[in-house]
């Protein structure tokens, strides 16, 4: 496990940075943006989060 727990430990502090998180759909395990916080319903922000390794970055799909 090496690695995990300090990825872990950063994405966490990037989503209490940002106030985004990353979710996955509970049918297909696709995973999707959701913004954190009580005043938010737990409503999904953005659907196809990708990694491209060409680019070495995340991508969204178009809406």
């Amino acid at each position: 496990m090496s690695g995990i727990e300090e990825f872990l430990e950063e994405l966490a502090a990037l989503t209490a940075k940002h106030g985004i998180l990353i979710e996955g759909c509970g049918c297909c395990c696709s995973p999707y943006l959701e913004r954190t916080g009580a005043d938010h319903k737990n409503l999904p922000i953005r659907f196809g989060l990708t990694y491209v390794p060409k680019t070495g970055r995340y991508a969204l799909d178009a809406e």
